[in-house]
C-alpha cells in the first residue's frame, strides 16, 4: 500500500512538472509573438488586438501555474503593454514585480535575464523622470552583463541618458566616450552613429559647440533614418549654428529641414512636434533671429510644445536631447541652456519610484 501511494505521489509530481514545463514553453511563445508583432506594427499602430491577446493568455497561464518563469514572461509583456498605453507608473510597477520574482530565490534565473529586467526597469523609470532610480538600476544591470557586447552597450546607453538628464554631465561624458569606443568594435554602424549623436549632445550642453559639430560628422548612417534621428541630427546642427551666431548656415539648415520634413510628411513619420519646431525656426529667420520677438508674437507655438499629448510632447527617449522650447527660452533669457523636465509633463507623468515598498 505504501509503495502504491509513493508511486501515485511520484506520478502526480511528474504531471505537475510536465504541466509547468508546457506552460513555460507556451508563455515563451506568447512573449516572442508579442514583441515580434509589436516590432512589426510599430508604436503608432492602433491595432492592439495582438497585445491584448498575448497579455490575456499570459495572465491566465500565470494564474494557473504561479510559475516564476511564466511570471517572468508575463511581467515583461505587462511592462511593455502599459508603456504602449502611456501608463508609465504602472509599467514601472510591473518591472518591480518582475524583479521581486527574480530575487525571490524560488527559481534560478540566468544572469542575462536579471540584467535585462533591471535595465528594462531603468529604461521605463525615465518615462516618469525618476532618473536617480534609473541610474541605480542601470548599475545593477551592468553587474550581470559585460559592457563589451551588444546588450551591455544598450544597458550602458540607458545609464548614460539617466546620468545626462540627472545633471551628472561630466560623468555622462566619460560614459558616452567609453560606449562609443566599444561601439566601434561591437555595434552595427547605425548604433555607432546614434551614440556619436549622443556624444554631440553632451558636447552641446557643455557649450563645446565646435566639438559637437565635429562629432556630428560621424553620424552619416542616420541620414536615411525615418524614425526621428535624421530630424534630430538636423535640428542639433541648426542649434549649433545659432549658438555660434552663424545666421547664414542656420538659415540654410532650416531650409533643408523644411524640405526634408515635406518629403517625409506623406509617409506619416513626422511628429507634429517637429512641425511646430520648424515653424518656430522659420519665424526666427523672418524676425532676423530676434528670439524675444518670436516668443512674444507666437506664444501659441510654445504652448503647443508644452503640451502633454503624444504628438506634441517632448519625449525622454527621443533624439531631442536638448529640449527645444526650453533652449529657446534660455536664449531669450540670455542664460546657458539647462535641462529640466517640462512642468506639464512632470505633473502628468512624473512620480517618485512607484511601489517603493517593494524591495528589489
Amino acid at each position: 500500500m505504501l509503495v502504491k501511494l509513493s508511486s501515485i505521489s511520484i506520478q502526480n509530481k511528474m504531471i505537475f512538472f510536465q504541466q509547468r514545463y508546457v506552460a513555460v514553453l507556451a508563455a515563451r511563445q506568447w512573449y516572442i509573438k508579442y514583441f515580434s508583432e509589436s516590432d512589426r506594427a510599430g508604436i503608432p499602430n492602433d491595432n492592439t488586438g495582438f497585445r491584448e491577446e498575448a497579455k490575456t493568455n499570459l495572465d491566465k497561464l500565470y494564474q494557473e501555474t504561479k510559475s516564476p518563469l511564466v511570471g517572468f514572461y508575463f511581467y515583461l509583456v505587462m511592462m511593455d503593454f502599459n508603456l504602449f498605453l502611456g501608463e508609465f507608473q504602472k509599467s514601472c510597477l510591473m518591472g518591480k514585480k518582475l524583479l521581486q520574482i527574480i530575487n525571490s530565490g524560488t527559481t534560478r534565473f540566468q544572469k542575462t535575464m536579471k540584467a535585462g529586467a533591471y535595465s528594462d526597469l531603468a529604461e521605463n523609470e525615465m518615462f516618469i523622470f525618476d532618473f536617480k532610480s534609473s541610474a541605480q538600476n542601470s548599475i545593477k544591470a551592468l553587474l550581470f552583463r559585460k559592457s563589451q557586447n551588444y546588450s551591455g552597450l544598450m544597458y550602458q546607453e540607458v545609464y548614460f541618458r539617466a546620468l545626462y538628464y540627472q545633471g551628472e554631465i561630466e560623468k555622462s561624458g566619460e560614459l558616452i566616450k567609453e560606449i562609443l569606443d566599444n561601439s566601434f568594435k561591437y555595434a552595427p554602424p547605425f548604433q555607432y552613429a546614434k551614440r556619436s549623436y549622443l556624444k554631440a549632445c553632451f558636447h552641446f550642453v557643455q557649450a563645446e559647440f565646435k566639438t559637437a559639430f565635429l562629432q556630428l560628422q560621424n553620424t552619416k548612417d542616420l541620414d536615411n533614418d525615418k524614425e526621428g534621428w535624421n530630424i534630430g541630427k538636423r535640428l542639433l546642427t541648426i542649434l549649433i549654428h545659432l549658438e555660434q551666431d552663424d545666421w547664414d548656415l542656420a538659415e540654410a539648415a532650416i531650409t533643408n529641414l523644411r524640405m526634408h520634413i515635406q518629403r517625409l510628411k506623406p509617409e506619416g513619420t513626422v511628429r507634429q512636434r517637429d512641425v511646430v519646431i520648424l515653424k518656430v525656426l522659420q519665424k526666427l529667420v523672418l524676425a532676423s533671429f530676434d528670439y524675444q520677438q518670436v516668443l512674444d508674437k507666437h506664444p501659441e507655438l510654445f504652448e503647443q510644445l508644452d503640451r502633454t499629448d503624444r504628438e506634441y510632447r517632448w519625449q525622454v527617449k527621443s533624439p531631442e536631447m536638448v529640449v527645444f522650447h526650453h533652449w529657446f527660452q534660455d536664449k531669450v533669457a540670455e542664460v546657458p541652456y539647462r535641462f529640466r523636465v517640462p512642468e506639464p509633463l512632470m505633473k502628468k507623468f512624473g512620480a517618485k519610484s512607484p511601489a517603493a515598498d517593494l524591495e528589489i
